[in-house]
């Protein structure tokens, strides 16, 4: 015991020491092991654990491992050879409800080279997933479907064997589970099989609800309507009640939305196809009036406040005020029934337009006429 973990201090220590030498030194390049020549697995993954636990010359011991295929699936092979204290596989060499989140010994070991997996070859990447399945790392064949961006009838059946509806969320968000023959597949597999949970918090459950609740988030609700009336077998009894009234709650959402949808958009085309005049809207009359009558000096334009102008050449424009300057209710309430409507002067104020019956700017015809009694005065 003491020379091996000096052995394997000693190995992980110095980067000059690559994978394929330790695997010679624990006899794992000899096809046929002898009693007085025994392949020791256990050293080997002992010094593999060690080495890729450890930022500092791992990118090394990665290379090499990547230059040399087959020691890289013996490599994989020998992390195997050590199972999880718990259980990951039934009579029938079937994954167990939620065993994918079983630790294993060589954990990070594993995790890494699975996650190195995608700058091999995809003969090495299937011969991994055969080693996985044989030997119940399902969280690995997760990752290396993952990886691959593959989905296959034989990943449906063990996502559905594996009980977990988390699996289905974390394959929703890398884009995986966007094609309806996906779902559909799925969906027939999930009624065929009949699952017994053991003991785990069933909030984490694969169900049928909620396949058809993701499928929902990540179809649509048309969409997975279609999905649900193609699938074999199908009933409404075996949908809870629960479900039909999420389906047809969204539905109505659905409904509504695109109704809404379609009455702005009907609104902006005829806006944008209507015949509008091409006369300057008030404001800007005013700011050309008075900018024509005065000699040209060369400055920088200040900004203009935007308020509310002529609706026949300009629309969605805010006032300067919130209230009338006349009767200080909200510009926008429609204060008379005989008058109604706003009036809005090149000036820019605006009133409601049964407050001004002489149609003038109150505020500045007051300002100008201040403006003449000091002019008087002086």
């Amino acid at each position: 015991q003491e020379d091996v973990a000096m052995f394997l201090r000693l190995c992980s220590s110095s980067s000059s020491i690559l994978p394929w030498e330790v695997a010679v030194l624990c006899n794992l390049d000899n096809q046929e092991a002898t009693p007085t020549n025994q392949v020791d697995t256990k050293t080997y993954s002992g010094y593999l654990d060690a080495v890729l636990s450890v930022e500092n010359g791992r990118s090394l011991i990665e290379s090499s491992l990547l230059e040399n295929k087959e020691l890289f699936l013996i490599s994989v092979k020998v992390l195997l050879t050590t199972p999880p204290n718990d259980r990951v596989l039934n009579e029938r060499g079937r994954p167990l409800p939620h065993s994918h989140l079983v630790q294993w010994t060589y954990q990070t070991s594993l995790t890494r080279l699975t996650s190195l997996s995608v700058m091999t070859t995809d003969d090495i990447k299937e011969q991994m997933i055969d080693l996985f399945q044989k030997n119940g790392y399902w969280s690995g064949i997760l990752d290396l479907y993952i990886n691959m961006m593959k989905i296959t009838s034989d990943l449906l059946s063990i996502i559905t064997d594996l009980y977990n509806m988390e699996i289905i969320q974390r394959l929703s968000k890398n884009n995986l589970l966007t094609s309806p023959k996906v779902w559909n597949e799925l969906l027939e597999i999930l009624i065929s099989h009949d699952t017994q949970v053991l003991s785990h918090d069933t909030s984490h459950d694969l169900t049928l609800e909620g396949v058809v609740r993701e499928m929902v988030s990540v179809l649509g609700i048309e969409e997975t309507g279609n999905v649900l009336s193609q699938v074999k077998d199908v009933c409404g009894d075996i949908f809870p009640h629960t479900l039909h009234e999420f389906l047809v709650g969204v539905a109505t959402v659905h409904r509504e939305q695109r109704s809404t949808s379609h009455l702005l958009l009907e609104k902006l085309d005829r806006h944008l196809w209507s015949s509008r005049p091409i006369a300057l809207g008030p404001q800007l009359q005013a700011i050309y009036k008075s900018e024509s009558h005065t000699p040209y000096e060369h400055t920088t334009p200040t900004s203009i406040n935007t308020f509310i102008e002529d609706a026949g050449s300009h629309w969605g424009i805010r006032a300067n005020s919130e209230r009338c300057p006349v009767c200080g209710f909200p510009i926008l309430s429609n204060i008379s029934e005989k008058g109604s409507g706003l009036l809005a002067f090149h000036c820019g104020h605006v009133y409601h337009r049964t407050c001004v019956p002489e149609q003038a700017c109150l505020i500045c015809f007051v300002s100008k006429y201040f403006l003449y009694l000091n002019n008087v005065t002086k």
